[in-house]
């Protein structure tokens, strides 16, 4: 087996291009993504106040869970709450790094998977 020393395929990788579709086109992307994001809030404002249906909802998955015999919910929460540590870093998370690393995910794909952003948008 021969090492390849050509690194020119490497470079050529790793170089950031965007999707064709000049200026417009990643404006427009970027509204796109915005105005979902509005829409989000707005769902999100109005299901406030709206306990019982959650509550239903809820009921329905964990039966759900309970019928295809993957109801582990209550053994991974009492697990997970005795550990200080993972319940300190499972906060942290939630707070301070699932928004970035769920927008870097979106630039990648857009950047580098142009092919399936629509279907990630």
């Amino acid at each position: 087996m021969r090492l390849r020393t050509d690194t020119t395929h490497l470079r050529r990788e790793a170089a950031v291009t965007l999707p064709q579709g000049g200026p417009r086109h990643h404006v427009r992307e970027v509204f796109v993504m915005l105005v979902c994001l509005v829409f989000y809030e707005v769902g999100h404002g109005l299901a406030t106040g709206r306990d019982d249906i959650a509550m239903a909802n809820g009921m329905a998955v964990l039966r759900a869970e309970k019928a295809l015999g993957i109801y582990i919910e209550p053994w991974l929460q009492g697990v997970a709450s005795r550990l200080d540590l993972v319940v300190a870093w499972s906060v942290a998370f939630y707070h301070y790094a699932h928004m970035p690393l769920t927008v870097g995910c979106l630039i990648w794909l857009y950047m580098r998977r142009a092919e399936a952003w629509h279907l990630f948008r």
